[in-house]
């Protein structure tokens, strides 16, 4: 059973912008601290321990298909905001970018990995919160 939203995970490494999703995602305390289950079979689990940052955004059920979709390929063999036409925007305190069609967007700094039963599990802090006010 799945604790927290399904998210999008989006990161920037070696100059190339990728989202994953994720779907193991819990709230870690009352501060803006996001625990998410990752493994090392994804493009996006490199990319976070070696730039230590992130975005996670959260899509609309409009985004359904797409959240879908991009879980269903790999960043390391296609461009994900171009396939799925999503627009990268800027983010203030993360090289990450926002996910412009998602409803809220969270720049985010690894804080900790733990290795739980064979999984790993990011403790992220959230640094930058943004809400899509055309949502």
């Amino acid at each position: 059973m799945e604790e927290g939203p399904v998210v999008l995970i989006s990161t920037f490494y070696q100059g190339r912008n990728n989202i994953m999703t994720a779907s193991c995602t819990m709230s870690m305390d009352f501060s803006p601290m996001v625990g998410v289950m990752l493994g090392p079979w994804d493009c996006s689990y490199r990319a976070l321990l070696k730039t230590r940052e992130c975005v996670l955004a959260i899509p609309g059920a409009d985004l359904l298909a797409k959240t879908v979709a991009i879980g269903n390929c790999s960043g390391a063999e296609v461009d994900k905001f171009a396939k799925f036409k999503l627009t990268p925007c800027p983010a203030v305190k993360v090289k990450a970018p926002l996910i412009g069609e998602a409803l809220k967007n969270l720049e985010c700094k690894l804080i900790k990995k733990l290795n739980i039963n064979g999984g790993e599990l990011f403790v992220l802090q959230g640094v930058a919160a943004w809400h899509n006010p055309a949502r």
